[in-house]
């Protein structure tokens, strides 16, 4: 595969790429999937053998009126129901009633691996229960319902005496409460007899308010006196309209104090000497003292009528007619003309009668102003006594809500209490809960449920059979060596130029070269010759491959050899071919073509040696060796001198293929610095061994010295793998072979 191309597809490559893999672990999957069987089978020899029995229990819940939260919390709720059911301590009765007993400082095993209970569709109760004990399976779900009935039972008695004691006790506090709260409320009412000083409040409550009427209608009577005593021409309606206008409540009979000034003395001096006439038709000279009068007192008569308003007003509009006739008859008639003396008697007769009503107004008046002002005496009198106990009955009630806001309400607080023990009562005594225990479902007391040998036998096969894949794919998932050329390919980005197989670990030692005894095997020129033609070809993308420099990651990766032999396809091509070992440290091409290292390539960049001086022929034709020469000091960091540039530019006029042979790139710096003096480097990479982050990091240790890839060459790869013979099928002995044949029948 060429750098840049697409991934291909998976296909059938891939598939023998796995199987390549199963068969190269086939032993350590072999190991799992007996390791994973032998595990099971021990599980199953000392594994505890586990019992199940399935049981239903009829479920009956009765809803009560009355639910408080402070009567066992949320004790009848059906989840609550199944956690009690199965809870430890009901589990610990019912395996001592079975028998079990704990010893004391001795850690056990359990009898109990586990055991659920959980609503049906029918509501009914399914118990599932697992235990270690076979003759605990038939009989332990009954037992546990008969259990948790009893616990139940006692729990709801110590519930009951709990409860009585506490509300009792707290019952018998608040009685004491009480007590002292009515004595409390006793000496308050002693203090201040609140019934008679709320009735005498109630009876003096309306003073400041008729006090107020009051004053409000003496100022009316004071600016009508006002106005009667400085307005001396008002008519007799004027008169008559200021006087109905004041109006005390009097009632016939009713005693009216006398008091100075009283309003009928201003009535007799506006009066004209007339007097005021009585009900009776009489007058009462000015002066005279008023009628009806006991120690300065007056008394309402009896048929002291009201103002009549209408009355008076009816004789004002009479007069106003009389007046009117009396004008449209002086037009026609003389004074003393009957008709004319007649209407004058009429309004003689109206004017008698208007007085008469004024001076009944005036008499009233002045009743009303005697009983006003000795009303206003009395209110003022009665006024301190209303504010006093106004003020006392406030101090009561004030000092009662002080009473009664700083101590709770132990009366309300009594009477809860007490519906609170009902209500515990009553909820206590009806059991809401009823389980019923019916039958064991499903039992499995003689054969176990756990360890089933089919499922034990299946988990393990599948617990090995996932190792005996996983391992594998793990192992070659973590390594990073690659056999895959194209995968390499992809990792890299560089080109295949082909790869060399692995000799047998004898020929390996030796070194063996193209055409020499120890390189036998015809397989292997070819592959040479596969390298070669794939670099020549480099040439159409890169630089001519003239000057090639043939480096590895690290040591004894092969490319002593790979370049050797690289050197001798091209001499064999019929190209004049120069090797160079450039490994000044320990060059080992000199070994190669049984020649010695000295003078060589540090003769030539030390001591000044003419290069045609220290280039040795070999026993291949067209191949020439400049060794690396004696170890001499500074000879390494002659290597990026300009004397090295001057023999490279000298070689390249004397040959048409140069191959130097540089040391390995992780550790050393020669190779990156020897990159400015060629056209381009191969790699040879350890197949199998050479990792492909040391790969990268070497190449970019390269790539830092503007070095030209022309590939790599894959070393030592093993055909007898199964994935490489199937990859690699066309480097055998038997591809070739088989090509062979077909050539010559054809």
């Amino acid at each position: 595969m060429m750098p840049g191309s697409k991934k291909r597809k998976i296909d059938f490559t891939d598939v023998v790429f796995y199987v390549a893999i199963a068969t190269k672990h086939a032993r350590l999957m072999v190991l799992l999937m007996a390791m994973s069987l032998t595990a099971g089978l021990v599980y199953y020899i000392y594994a505890r053998p586990l019992y199940r029995a399935t049981a239903l229990v009829h479920y009956q819940e009765f809803k009560q009126q009355i639910d408080r939260d402070d009567v066992e919390k949320k004790r009848f709720a059906p989840f609550m129901v199944l956690d009690e059911l199965t809870a430890s301590h009901i589990v610990g009765r019912v395996m001592v009633r079975l028998g079990y007993v704990e010893t004391p400082g001795v850690t056990e095993k359990p009898m109990i691996k586990k055991i659920s209970a959980s609503f049906d569709s029918e509501k009914n109760i399914l118990v599932d229960l697992f235990t270690f004990k076979a003759e605990w399976a038939r009989p332990f779900c009954e037992l546990l319902v008969a259990e948790f009935k009893a616990d139940r039972e006692q729990k709801t008695e110590q519930t009951r005496a709990l409860w009585e004691r506490k509300i009792k006790a707290e019952l018998d506090r608040l009685e004491i409460e009480i007590q002292k709260q009515h004595y409390l409320d006793y000496q308050l009412s002693t203090n201040f007899n609140p019934q008679q000083l709320t009735i005498e409040v109630d009876q003096l409550r309306s003073v400041p308010r008729e006090l107020a009427e009051v004053s409000q209608k003496l100022a009316l009577v004071e600016r009508i006196q006002s106005k009667l005593a400085t307005t001396r021409d008002l008519t007799v309606m004027e008169k008559l309209t200021l006087y109905s206008s004041v109006d005390a409540g009097l009632r016939p009979g009713q005693l009216v104090p006398a008091t100075p000034g009283q309003g009928a003395r201003e009535l007799n001096n506006n009066d004209n000497g007339a007097g005021i006439r009585s009900d009776d038709g009489n007058f009462i000279s000015r002066g005279s003292p008023p009628a009806n009068r006991s120690n300065g007192s007056r008394i309402v008569p009896l048929g002291q009528r009201q103002i009549n308003e209408s009355l008076w007003e009816n004789l004002v509009r009479q007069r106003l007619q009389l007046e009117k006739q009396v004008a449209d008859a002086s037009r026609i008639y003389l004074p003393r003309h009957p008709k004319m003396i007649t209407l004058q008697r009429a309004m003689d007769a109206v004017d008698r009668q208007l007085q008469d009503e004024l001076l009944t107004a005036a008499a009233r008046f002045d009743l009303n102003v005697n009983y006003l002002l000795s009303r206003k005496n009395q209110l003022n009198s009665l006024l301190p006594t209303f504010s006093e106990k106004y003020k006392r009955l406030e101090r009561y009630e004030n000092e009662k809500r002080l009473l009664k806001g700083s101590q709770p309400d132990w009366e309300g607080a009594y009477k809860r209490a007490n519906m609170r023990l009902e209500e515990m009562r009553l909820a206590l005594d009806n059991e809401r809960v009823n389980l019923q225990y019916v039958t064991n479902k499903r039992v499995r007391d003689k054969i176990p449920v756990s360890p089933s040998r089919v499922k034990l036998v299946l988990l393990s096969f599948l617990l090995g059979l996932a190792l005996a894949v996983g391992v594998p794919f793990l192992l070659e998932f973590m390594d990073q060596t690659v056999t895959n050329m194209d995968k390499l390919e992809e990792e890299t980005g560089m080109r295949g130029l082909g790869i060399v197989p692995d000799f047998e670990e004898t020929l390996a030692e030796s070194y063996p070269l193209l055409g020499s005894e120890t390189m036998t095997d015809p397989d292997m020129l070819e592959n040479f010759r596969v390298i070669r033609t794939n670099l020549i070809s480099s040439a159409a993308t890169s630089k001519y491959p003239q000057v090639i420099l043939v480096t590895s990651t690290g040591p004894k990766e092969g490319k002593t050899v790979v370049a050797s032999n690289l050197a001798i396809s091209f001499a064999q091509m019929g190209e004049k071919t120069l090797v160079i070992d450039c490994n000044l440290r320990r060059g080992l091409m000199h070994h190669l073509f049984s020649s010695r290292s000295s003078p060589g390539l540090s003769n030539a960049l030390v001591e000044k040696l003419e290069v045609a001086d220290a280039i040795r022929p070999t026993a291949t034709e067209n191949l020439s060796l400049l060794p690396c020469g004696e170890h001499l000091e500074g000879d390494i960091e002659m290597l990026g001198s300009t004397r090295m540039q001057q023999i490279i530019e000298e070689l390249r006029g004397k040959f048409q293929r140069i191959v130097i042979d540089a040391p390995p790139v992780l550790g050393l710096s020669e190779t990156s610095v020897l990159q400015a003096n060629v056209d381009g480097s191969i790699m040879v990479i350890w197949s199998a061994f050479t990792s492909t982050r040391q790969i990268r990091i070497a190449m970019e240790m390269l790539k830092d010295n503007h070095a030209n890839f022309y590939g790599f060459v894959l070393n030592r790869l093993d055909l007898a793998a199964t994935m490489n013979r199937f990859h690699y099928y066309y480097y055998s002995n038997h591809y070739y072979n088989r090509y062979q044949s077909m050539t010559r029948t054809s």
